[in-house]
């Protein structure tokens, strides 16, 4: 027997949770599919900007998001080699934090319990198969606990991630190939170092780069963007950690080229990236966070993305009866995800596309004051409130 609602989230992430939230406040009947288990972790750098904390304080989030996050970061401090850095301020939130540390698991399972609590029916784990996508519905096979479920819907949401399988199904896959960059992230729990726990500490390398925050007690969350030429990003991500553990001080104390990547505690991996589709919209799917479109982790707007990208859905159908979704309502959201979004996706991309090219900050960084940058006005329009 077929099961129908009024929209269908395939992934449990931000962007997912957040759609949820504002579907279900409309009115709409919604079913949320979430295949990892609860308190499963993901590659994510796991740190929230000012704007992504505003967000969530407006969302009811205040109290839950300060009891979960274990630093604060204030600035970044961007390493281009041994003797070439700068320092850039992280625009503060209205209560005086710039930026929070926040384990990726505590965040999203924070999000998807409230999703509950709203009345969303939350899947998880379950593997959703889409079946068919036609002009009046489509239709979605929900598999739980081995016993299986087809659903139809109105709207199909495709919250996804990196080449999203919503995309592909719907014909909104991009073209274009994706370059072979891979997300990583790991912890370590390490005795002294010359870190800023309260620092995005930034390491460029040829072979891409390291960001590195504290969650304290000792426990250091690593993100890196590996650039991998082959099919096996291990290599890439090993030559990544001796580089930087050869050509910064402060990390050489951490023995990272020691480290056989697959031993790597808590080891995380997302990819490939730039990811963008042709359209993040028509009349019956919608794409929000990673699936809608993804450049560089380099800025750390990612999650303000995936949670505006959820407001912005919930905004494309107000006014509008519950499971009411056409290309009016595809279009609206298309035209404000943008105005919004797409504007700092292209400041990253030319962020991202410098940091190919580490001797061009070292030149920069040794001739200029190194509390204005020339790039600082990039980062300011994409991280500064």
């Amino acid at each position: 027997m077929i099961q129908t609602c009024d929209a269908i989230i395939i992934g449990g992430g931000p962007a997912g949770a957040m759609a949820a939230l504002q579907l279900a406040g409309l009115g709409w009947g919604v079913v949320l599919v979430e295949q990892g288990k609860r308190h499963r972790d993901k590659a994510c750098g796991c740190c929230l900007n000012s704007q992504a904390i505003s967000i969530l304080h407006d969302a009811g989030f205040e109290h839950e998001l300060h009891r979960i996050a274990c630093g604060e970061t204030r600035r970044i401090r961007l390493h281009a080699g041994a003797d070439a850095n700068a320092v850039f301020s992280l625009g503060e939130h209205r209560d005086g934090k710039a930026g929070l540390v926040v384990p990726r698991y505590r965040l999203d399972q924070m999000l998807l319990d409230r999703v509950k609590e709203q009345g969303v029916e939350v899947l998880q784990p379950g593997r959703a198969k889409v079946m068919s996508i036609a002009r009046h519905e489509a239709q979605v096979e929900i598999n739980t606990n081995d016993q299986s479920q087809l659903y139809r819907t109105t709207l199909l949401v495709g919250a996804d991630g990196l080449r999203s399988r919503v995309a592909r199904v719907a014909g909104l896959q991009g073209t274009r190939r994706p370059s072979r960059n891979i997300g990583i992230s790991f912890n370590l729990t390490l005795g002294s170092c010359d870190l800023d726990r309260h620092a995005v500490e930034m390491f460029i390398s040829r072979h891409g780069y390291l960001g590195v925050v504290s969650q304290g007690e000792g426990t250091w969350h690593f993100g890196a963007l590996v650039r991998s030429s082959g099919r096996d990003s291990r290599n890439g991500l090993k030559s990544l950690l001796v580089d930087v553990s050869q050509t910064y001080p402060s990390l050489g104390a951490c023995r990272l080229d020691q480290y056989v990547p697959k031993d790597l505690p808590g080891i995380q991996g997302a990819g490939l990236m730039p990811c963008r589709p042709r359209s993040i919209a028509n009349e019956r799917v919608a794409l929000v966070g990673d699936a809608a479109g993804y450049v560089d982790p380099f800025t750390g707007d990612g999650i303000r993305c995936a949670l505006q990208g959820g407001l912005l859905l919930g905004d494309s159908v107000k006014g509008q009866r519950p499971g009411h979704w056409t290309m009016k309502q595809g279009t609206h959201y298309r035209s404000s995800w943008k105005r919004e979004i797409r504007s700092g996706l292209r400041v990253c991309s030319i962020l991202a596309f410098t940091l190919r090219y580490p001797a061009l900050w070292r030149f920069m960084m040794k001739r200029t004051d190194r509390e204005r940058h020339p790039f600082q006005g990039l980062f300011e329009r994409v991280i500064a409130t």
